[in-house]
């Protein structure tokens, strides 16, 4: 895996965040995209400095193909044979329900959550292809097989990124380009903030799942053999049975 080059959107905090510490620790270079500049910068100083890898801070707004070439054309040319794709970039707006959603928050979560990897993959797969070698890792969720009430918008947009990743897979699987798809259960991050606002006290008490259970993940699948594609991976903390199965550290255990 070093001189392996992994470019990761929304990179600044979070999955993203993790998962660069978790390929820089492996010796890989890393590109890191997101729209919060400062914050990359910061961690590319910090990997730079821990790990000692090459590390550069881009800004990327995958909801605009045209932006991303631009963007894509800043990259150090040694950093811009991308072997390792992961489209994290994502976001989960307030819960609501379908009749009184807002729409805007809709554009905004189907724009980053479908469009975004599209964009993504469009610009960095014909690369790898034509190199033969690469391995695109999209992050979706549980919610693209489980749906649930306020969550339409949101439980459509990973389900879209579930069947875009299995067509992906179709496309390129007579090159050796491997497509994983990793749907992960609650994940304690800022996105848990944004989505449930002044609701999130739901979330107490439960053992969610840590950003770096989801980069160990990822390591995983690109350190398998080359010939060996995982191609889903469905991570629950041990304490959700389901999206809203959930138990309650102190609760009463039922036996």
């Amino acid at each position: 895996m070093p001189n392996k080059v992994v470019l990761i959107t929304g990179a600044s905090s979070g999955i993203g965040k993790a998962a660069a510490h978790a390929f820089a620790a492996k010796g890989m270079s890393l590109v890191l995209g997101a729209r919060r500049v400062e914050r990359l910068e910061k961690l590319c100083s910090e990997l730079q400095e821990q790990y000692k890898v090459k590390a550069q801070a881009v800004f990327m707004d995958v909801q605009d193909y045209a932006s991303l070439q631009k963007s894509f054309e800043s990259i150090q040319p040694e950093l811009r044979e991308v072997d390792i794709l992961v489209n994290n970039a994502g976001v989960s707006m307030r819960a609501d329900k379908m009749q009184s959603a807002d729409m805007d928050n809709f554009d905004l979560m189907v724009d980053t959550n479908v469009k975004g990897v599209y964009n993504m993959t469009r610009l960095v797969l014909p690369g790898m292809l034509e190199r033969n070698r690469g391995h695109i890792i999209n992050i979706g969720s549980i919610a693209s097989r489980e749906t649930y009430a306020t969550g339409g918008v949101y439980c459509a947009s990973k389900a879209a990124v579930r069947v875009f990743s299995n067509a992906t897979r179709l496309d390129v699987h007579t090159s050796d380009v491997r497509v994983t798809l990793i749907e992960p259960g609650m994940t304690e991050t800022e996105f848990l903030n944004v989505k449930m606002g002044d609701e999130k006290a739901y979330y107490d008490g439960v053992e969610c799942l840590q950003p770096e259970d989801l980069a160990s993940a990822m390591v995983y699948c690109t350190d398998c053999p080359p010939h060996v594609n995982v191609s889903e991976m469905l991570i629950m903390p041990t304490h959700q049975a389901s999206v809203a199965k959930l138990y309650r550290r102190g609760e009463p255990i039922d036996v």
